[in-house]
């Protein structure tokens, strides 16, 4: 299933040079639409308990997952821009992204962008309250580089959002942020609880980790991939199916969308570590996760802090398949059609070492193992991986 889809993801890929027109909480560079698509899809997961009752969580997740994908080619929207024009344009260039009409393959995601673009069911209307909310946390919640960069946030700006966060949650929250920028209170709304002030803590602390530089670079090698962006695009992956029958979709996401917040505190390491370097990882990841985890109320502390260690551990099909999908995605970024390899930062790595170090995670899934094979034997025939002779016991077979 995921070989179809190929080049639908390495297309998605480019959802992480899109430019967006606020900032990272720090104020040292513009957010792209990737990395917010996981920042919102985040906040889904940890403000859930405001969404209005019966509405489903893990919907909303794939809503935000999507709902920026025209963008790769219709570029993001200020804010304060005319109505209109813009959705115009999203919808005329979504249509050779997901294939007009859709493709089978790409049907479910348009369908996903479609209803959060159409705003009307109560999955997608609260989708876009955190979409709206998500960078206002950025630029004006405590500590946002907003006023800073900018000044005080127009009325323009503020009136533009009143309309938009029509939610009381999520007004509430922005109300309280503008009157500490100088806007007049509004005596009705109730403050903060300590509850929420923690939830937003923990949200704008994550937001670090689109900081985090890894080893793997984008598809187009410009720049090193971050492990926020790296999180959505695996949560993309699953998406669009393929996942052994009985698995967990929502938990598969919700697991990738949170198993590399450690890196905040511990940093990425290559997947060719050595064991002494992946045992101190290890260490560091676990007093991560108590630093981290610990900004959350109790109960989330520990729902949350649950997902990383089920990923870590292993012991479920769920976290097993997250894994798997955690193992491809760098493959198909470095090595997939068009791919510019990595032999000038890695030249030690072999084809045969690097399908020894994938099998592990991949070889369960007849799919997933087959297409990284294909992978690594094309990148063969391009000449971006080098051979070496096969050791004994590896029993290694390149795909012809």
């Amino acid at each position: 299933m995921l070989s179809a889809a190929l080049p639908f993801l390495l297309t998605a890929d480019r959802l992480k040079r899109v430019t967006r027109q606020n900032t990272l909480h720090d104020g040292s560079r513009p957010e792209n639409a990737a990395e917010h698509a996981w920042h919102a899809a985040l906040m889904a997961l940890v403000l859930a308990e405001y969404a209005p009752p019966g509405t489903n969580t893990a919907h909303v997740v794939d809503l935000l997952l999507a709902h920026d994908l025209a963008e790769i080619e219709a570029g993001d929207r200020f804010i304060l821009d005319a109505p209109g024009t813009e959705d115009r344009r999203e919808a005329r260039d979504a249509r050779p992204l997901f294939g007009s009409p859709p493709t089978p393959l790409n049907a479910d995601l348009h369908a996903l962008w479609m209803e959060f673009d159409a705003g009307i069911t109560p999955e997608a209307t609260f989708a876009r309250q955190l979409d709206a909310l998500a960078p206002a946390l950025l630029s004006w919640g405590d500590g946002g580089a907003g006023r800073a960069l900018w000044g005080p946030p127009s009325d323009a700006y503020r009136a533009v959002k009143r309309r938009t966060l029509t939610h009381p949650v999520p007004y509430a929250t922005f109300h309280a942020w503008m009157v500490r920028e100088g806007a007049p209170a509004d005596p009705a709304l109730a403050p903060s609880t300590e509850r929420l002030s923690r939830q937003l803590a923990f949200l704008t602390a994550c937001d670090r980790l689109k900081g985090v530089r890894r080893t793997t670079h984008l598809h187009d090698g410009s720049r090193p991939e971050n492990s926020a962006e790296h999180s959505w695009h695996l949560a993309l992956m699953a998406l669009l199916g393929g996942l052994p029958p009985g698995t967990d979709r929502a938990r598969v996401t919700a697991l990738l969308l949170v198993h590399d917040l450690v890196e905040i505190h511990a940093g990425d390491t290559h997947f060719d570590a050595t064991p002494e370097a992946l045992a101190r990882q290890a260490d560091q990841e676990a007093q991560a996760a108590r630093t981290l985890f610990g900004r959350l109320p109790d109960d989330q502390a520990a729902s949350l802090r649950g997902l990383w260690e089920e990923f870590e551990a292993q012991r479920t099909p769920e976290a097993r398949y997250a894994r798997a999908l955690d193992a491809l995605q760098p493959m198909l970024l470095t090595w997939g059609p068009g791919g510019r390899g990595c032999t000038d930062r890695h030249p030690e790595l072999t084809a045969e070492r690097l399908l020894a170090l994938k099998r592990p995670r991949l070889e369960a899934y007849p799919d997933l193992w087959a297409l990284a094979q294909q992978i690594v034997s094309d990148a063969v025939g391009a000449g971006l991986l080098p051979t070496a002779p096969v050791t004994a016991g590896m029993k290694l077979r390149l795909s012809p």
